[in-house]
């Protein structure tokens, strides 16, 4: 090569060699590894398959993004990745174009084009607390609620500290709120709060993380549960009662460990079986573990008659046992047949069912006590004999017939008052019960309050109405044969009112049960209404000629019975004991017998009531009660009045508790006067009275005028005591004549006067005392007692003390005005004794004092 210079001179030639390297290549797509989002600076690469040319280093001119210088890289001739590509942190996700050069050590160079994708990182909203799960012995999942995603995330994973770690899961995030629902939690993970790092994921690999935690609680122990009641006839479904965690400490209850709806612990109506209780914590919502609970099936008891027909032997029922009163009794069709036999027995069931052709009978005098209804199918016999009482105590309906027989001796003139224990459709009529009384001898109450005749019997027989049937045409005028009757039906049960009522008018009333009633809670009932005496028609003795040659029939003796809370008085010649059938042949001794008709007078319009509460088993025992459960104290005295020719009256006086010495409607009973031929009464506030009661306490200065009728002639008249109780069982009782001006002691035995037809009304007094002198308790002794018995009040303390030198204290009682015991002392045996610290407001007080003679002493006081 020369040089020539501007003058034009030429250099000498000198020789030169130039080198022409070959330029690089790469091969590759130019497409970079796409990157998500990051705020941190980042590298990526650029796969290639092959260069030439030995590049040793690149840059890359991006359009948008920074460009990275020339950045040194040992290409492999095979192909490669170029890992060291800087992406800046925080680049937008989008996709980035530019141009890279690839230069060789002689500085030789190519270019490619180049595109980077920038993927969008995925977000997650949440708390990151997951919802709490309870202990386990099995594996379980739980949730976590987000309010949003983004990036479409795609799968999640996580990383716990103290748990086992949970992999990639994919799970359908949504742009919006949502839950992962398949969060694992490991069995028996014990109790506390885990924490972790939770990852999501995009299609694009793009990932987010988010600390999360889970608090696992701890589960109550299984409760403590009982059956408290196990299926019964009354009530043939259970009940399981929770007691720990008890009700209100923050539990739920469940017995199928799905409703956890009830916060009582009781449940209620549950058929038979297994059941599983448990409990749920109401702010964990955590389960306890079950406790299993069974319910039993009731049993029926069901008549099998293998041994014999005896209700009462164990062995004739299945399950062996005589039934008690709360199981269902089946009676179905058998070889043998029940029979409740003996005398007074009682038995009881909760509900009895006969089957189609099943059959029971109860013999005379025995009971049967039905909780609920009775229930009598098909061909199904029931037979109650005469005296013999269905007794029930829930108000329900029975279902099917029995037969129910009344039996009462009777001449063809009697003429008996009759009530039906049941009901039928179409109902029982007069003439069907005594189909052989003449056609003109059936009589009812009419709604004006008098007899009315029913000709040939065909009125329907109401339950709680009486009926007058005479008996049978074809027994005897003199003989009385006994006369069976029968009422087929429904048996009455439950709430039942009686006839219609007119204020001051009397009511014609029947039982209406197929047992006998308590008259005393039949009066305390109904004692708004009705005054408390009931009258009962007696035919104890045979009719007679009333006029020689004459033809109408007359009774020596007639006359009603009297009933009231002071007790009841007789018409004489009556056998047996208690109100054991229709017709009165028997005492009452407080009980109506099914099948019986009375008269009671109404004090307002409104009808009488009977209800099951009124109802006896039995009618045989004489007991002294007020309503069936308050105790009451009586002392009462009875007196006849008779003539040798079979003149019968008898009047009662009784010291009774709740008695005033005035009229009460229901201790005191006017004599009705029906006796045609003697009347004989006590006379208080000028009312005749067949029964009389006083106020309590007793006092032997008690006196009680006596008047009496008669329609006979002129003849001897006996006045005796029939019977005493109480006090007055030991007590002497006086009677003044004031015509023969003499005191006779009723103890030494009956008083015969003479006396011509009249109304006498002063000529007798009953007393307890002798004011003649010469008997142990003659009137001058008393008031000198009296004088020497001193009672005096002090500071709430009533004292008592004995002057006598004979004397000493024996007994104390204490009454208010109305006849209430207040204090009773017995034994006292001293002169002196100190009620101490008596609790009583302001009132005037009775104190009754006995000394050791007998002697009673009363003393009125004011108490402050």
């Amino acid at each position: 090569m020369t040089v020539k210079n501007a003058n034009g001179c030429v250099s000498s030639g000198n020789s030169f060699t130039v080198t022409v390297n070959s330029q690089p290549t790469i091969t590759t797509s130019g497409n970079l590894t796409s990157i998500c989002q990051s705020a941190s600076a980042q590298v990526t690469s650029l796969l290639y398959s092959a260069t030439t040319g030995s590049p040793t280093s690149y840059s890359i001119d991006w359009a948008t993004l920074n460009d990275q210088g020339n950045t040194s890289f040992s290409f492999n001739s095979g192909g490669g990745n170029i890992n060291n590509i800087n992406v800046p942190l925080n680049t937008p996700a989008g996709t980035y174009s530019g141009i890279m050069t690839v230069f060789t050590s002689n500085g030789c160079s190519i270019t490619q084009a180049v595109s980077l994708t920038v993927y969008d990182a995925p977000t997650i909203s949440t708390g990151g607390v997951f919802s709490p799960v309870c202990q386990s012995s099995s594996s379980q999942t739980t949730t976590l609620s987000y309010n949003s995603t983004t990036g479409s995330p795609i799968s999640y994973e996580i990383d716990w500290i103290a748990l086992t770690d949970q992999g990639a899961t994919p799970f359908p995030f949504s742009s919006g709120s949502g839950d992962i629902i398949n969060v694992n939690v490991p069995a028996n993970t014990v109790a506390g709060t885990y924490n972790g790092v939770m990852t999501i994921t995009t299609s694009n690999g793009c990932l987010a993380t988010q600390a999360v935690s889970l608090t696992v609680n701890s589960v109550s122990v299984a409760p403590t549960a009982s059956v408290t009641q196990q299926p019964t006839c009354v009530n043939n479904t259970g009940i399981i009662t929770v007691t720990s965690p008890a009700s209100g400490t923050g539990y739920t209850y469940s017995i199928d460990g799905v409703d956890f709806s009830n916060t009582t612990g009781i449940f209620t109506g549950l058929s038979s079986g297994i059941y599983y209780v448990n409990v749920k914590n109401s702010t964990s919502n955590c389960e306890s573990e079950a406790t299993s609970v069974t319910i039993n099936a009731f049993v029926t008891k069901v008549w099998n008659g293998n041994t014999d027909a005896s209700w009462g032997n164990p062995a004739n029922w299945t399950p062996t046992g005589v039934p008690i009163a709360s199981d269902c009794v089946d009676i179905p069709d058998v070889g043998i047949d029940p029979i409740i036999s003996g005398t007074n027995a009682s038995f009881f069931a909760s509900r009895l069912t006969v089957e189609n052709n099943g059959s029971l009978i109860v013999e005379e005098t025995n009971s049967i006590t039905v909780t609920n209804e009775v229930t009598v199918l098909g061909n199904g016999i029931l037979i109650f004999e005469d005296k013999s009482s269905l007794v029930q105590v829930a108000d329900v309906a029975n279902v099917g017939v029995i037969t129910y027989r009344r039996k009462t001796p009777v001449r063809r003139f009697d003429l008996t008052y009759w009530s039906s224990p049941v009901t039928r459709n179409p109902g029982i009529t007069m003439n069907e019960f005594s189909p052989e009384t003449y056609f003109d001898k059936y009589l009812y109450w009419t709604s004006d309050f008098k007899w009315g005749t029913n000709l040939y019997g065909t009125m329907v027989m109401n339950a709680g109405e009486g009926y007058s049937i005479r008996g049978p045409q074809s027994f005897s005028t003199v003989t009385a044969s006994v006369f069976t009757g029968e009422f087929i039906g429904v048996p009455n049960n439950g709430t039942i009112q009686g006839p219609p009522a007119r204020a001051e008018k009397y009511c014609f009333f029947g039982n209406p049960y197929p047992s006998a009633i308590y008259a005393d809670q039949f009066i305390h009932d109904n004692a708004a209404n009705f005054y408390g005496t009931l009258y009962f028609w007696t035919h104890n003795t045979s009719p007679r000629i009333a006029v020689p040659g004459g033809n109408t029939a007359t009774y020596s003796n007639d006359d009603y019975a009297i009933y009231n809370l002071s007790g009841d008085t007789t018409v004489g010649n009556l056998s047996g004991t208690g109100a054991t059938s229709p017709g009165n042949q028997e005492p009452l001794h407080g009980y109506i017998a099914a099948g019986q008709g009375f008269f009671a007078k109404a004090r307002t319009g409104q009808s009488a009531v009977f209800t099951n509460s009124m109802r006896v088993p039995n009618s045989n025992s004489q007991f002294y009660k007020s309503a069936k459960t308050e105790v009451v104290e009586k002392h009462r005295v009875w007196l006849n009045f008779t003539n040798t020719q079979g003149a019968f009256k008898q009047l009662l006086i009784g010291y009774i508790t709740g008695a005033t010495n005035s009229f009460d409607f229901n201790y005191d009973a006017a004599t009705l006067n029906a006796n045609p031929y003697v009347d004989f009464y006590s006379i208080n506030e000028g009312k005749k009275l067949a029964i009389q009661g006083r106020a309590l306490p007793f006092a032997v200065t008690d006196t009680i005028p006596l008047g009496y009728k008669s329609t006979i002639e002129e003849g001897d008249f006996t006045i005796a005591i029939d019977r005493a109780d109480g006090d007055l069982a030991n007590q002497d009782i006086y009677l003044q004549d004031k015509v023969t001006n003499t005191i006779y002691n009723l103890r030494s035995g009956g008083y015969t006067f003479t006396s011509a037809p009249g109304t006498f009304l002063d000529r007798f007094v009953l007393r307890y005392t002798n004011s003649n002198g010469g008997k142990p308790l003659g009137n001058e002794d008393f008031e000198n007692q009296d004088q020497q018995i001193f009672v005096s009040v002090k500071d709430k303390n009533i004292k008592l003390e004995s002057f006598s030198e004979q004397e000493n204290l024996q007994e104390a009682a204490v009454y208010d005005t109305g006849g209430t015991l207040l204090y009773r002392k017995k034994q006292i045996g001293n002169k002196e004794w100190v009620i101490t610290n008596f609790q009583s407001g302001p009132q005037v007080l009775l104190v009754k004092i006995t000394l050791d003679s007998g002697k009673i002493v009363t003393k009125k006081i004011v108490f402050k």
